[in-house]
């Protein structure tokens, strides 16, 4: 499941949003890593400033790999790589890994079988 900044923003913000779930445990957690985010006018310009935690945590884990002209890199490939912001300028796509993507109901497109009349 790969996708670009702007779906990935979405995530990110739904993410940052469960902060509002009365039953959320790990208000903490996440409160501190959406706070760039949440910074009103002290939030950074910069996407990658913003949202670098998040991605961060998603990436260590395993769970998010970053694409940057070299194909999709994930933690196991490039250690470290999104713990700086840098980094993640130059991204232009990401994706689930697919370890995760059944779970989440991900399907790689089929290809269709071409009908003969």
């Amino acid at each position: 499941m790969e996708m670009g900044q702007n779906a990935l923003t979405e995530y990110l913000n739904a993410i940052a949003l469960l902060i509002v779930e009365p039953d959320f445990e790990g208000v903490r957690w996440v409160t501190e890593l959406s706070e760039p985010v949440w910074n009103g006018a002290n939030a950074p310009e910069a996407w990658a400033d913003g949202y670098q935690p998040l991605v961060q945590l998603l990436y260590d884990l395993g769970f998010l790999g970053i694409g940057d002209g070299r194909g999709i890199s994930y933690s196991y490939d490039r250690p470290g790589f999104a713990d700086v912001a840098g980094n993640l300028t130059e991204a232009t796509r990401y994706s689930v890994h697919p370890s995760f993507q059944p779970t989440l109901g991900v399907r790689a497109p089929s290809s269709s079988p071409s009908r003969k009349s």
